[in-house]
């Protein structure tokens, strides 16, 4: 059987470097706005990353995925403009 060990340890570095940019993505959403959708998502990928060494991450990835909801649901609500050919 192949050693397979070299592929454990890549997936482990781009885990890493996959959080990493999470956690960057969600201090530059709070430095931009600072709301508590943006705090959750902040916090969440913060505990996510901690406690991943010990793979009790789940309950940070739901504070982390309310956050996110909540940041969609609430800053992105655009009012759609009127069409005045279609809206008469």
């Amino acid at each position: 059987m192949d050693n397979y060990e070299y592929l454990y340890t890549l997936n482990n570095i781009i885990y890493t470097f996959a959080s990493l940019c999470i956690i960057v993505a969600g201090i530059t959403l709070f430095s931009k706005k600072r709301t508590l959708s943006t705090t959750l998502i902040l916090v969440g990928s913060i505990i996510a990353f901690l406690f991943s060494i010990g793979s009790i991450f789940i309950s940070a990835y739901v504070v982390f995925c309310v956050g996110l909801m909540l940041f969609t649901i609430t800053d992105y609500k655009k009012e759609v403009p009127k069409n005045e050919f279609l809206d008469d």
